[in-house]
């Protein structure tokens, strides 16, 4: 099968098998697919280990979260790979837009709601030294192609850092994935923070509120409309103070 080179137009002999191939004469690295040829590009990481564990318990013991996620979540795996994504450049309404859609199946959390900056990335060529696993594209691109909005300007496939955190908390399993080029934090499910506790002060503010305002019908005979509004305040003041100790002690 015969295609030819986006960068140099030389006529190339590809083999449908092989994805990855190297143009023989301008030594650009290609992926190979139905569609064409394409340049395949990297977003370097940079965040390591230390800061992406940092990332994660900065999270952890965010009000997000169960309030004993930190103490009581153990991580159980810890992975660093480039993950395939397809980037699109469409012209939609006479405007430039960006579209990104995976490469490869996915469950990780955040993998379709990826964003990429132009300009973030660098070519993925023999001058490029993976520091972690890379994994192959299982999507073709023709898949999306006849879905997307607008005239096809460039389309590109990109390799995006990614760590993965796998954590147990009270014997479940839970998954997250830390963007290893801006440190943003993907999550669907997670140990989530117990409401109980907000419900019984906003259930308690606003029975004494009501009590108080029963007042105001002479329900407790001639009470001054005066200490009754005093009542009233009190009880909104001891409610809100209630939240927000609870907020800032992470209960």
């Amino acid at each position: 099968m015969q295609m030819k080179c986006p960068k140099c137009g030389a006529t190339l002999e590809v083999d449908p098998k092989k994805k990855m191939i190297k143009c023989d004469y301008c030594s650009s690295l290609l992926y190979v697919d139905k569609s064409g040829l394409m340049f395949y590009y990297v977003i370097p990481f940079k965040i390591d280990k230390n800061t992406a564990l940092s990332i994660y318990r900065r999270w952890a013991s965010s009000s997000m979260v169960a309030k004993d996620l930190l103490a009581k979540g153990r991580i159980v795996k810890m992975e660093k790979f480039y993950f395939p994504v397809y980037l699109f450049k469409r012209e939609v309404d006479g405007r430039e837009k960006y579209i990104v859609e995976p490469a490869r199946g996915t469950t990780l959390p955040g993998m379709r709601r990826l964003e990429i900056p132009p300009g973030s990335f660098i070519l993925f060529d023999s001058n490029f030294k993976p520091d972690a696993r890379v994994m192959e594209p299982e999507i073709s691109i023709t898949y999306y192609l006849p879905q997307l909005e607008g005239k096809p300007l460039e389309q590109y496939l990109v390799f995006f850092p990614v760590w993965e955190i796998d954590y147990i908390y009270e014997g479940r399993k839970y998954n997250l994935v830390i963007d290893g080029s801006t440190g943003e934090i993907y999550v669907s499910e997670h140990p989530m923070r117990k409401s109980y506790p907000y419900l019984g002060v906003a259930i308690g503010g606003f029975v004494s509120s009501f009590l108080i305002s029963l007042g105001f019908f002479g329900i407790y005979g001639d009470v001054p409309f005066s200490v009754l509004g005093l009542g009233l305040l009190l009880s909104f003041v001891a409610t809100f103070m209630a939240g927000y100790i609870m907020g800032s002690r992470g209960w």
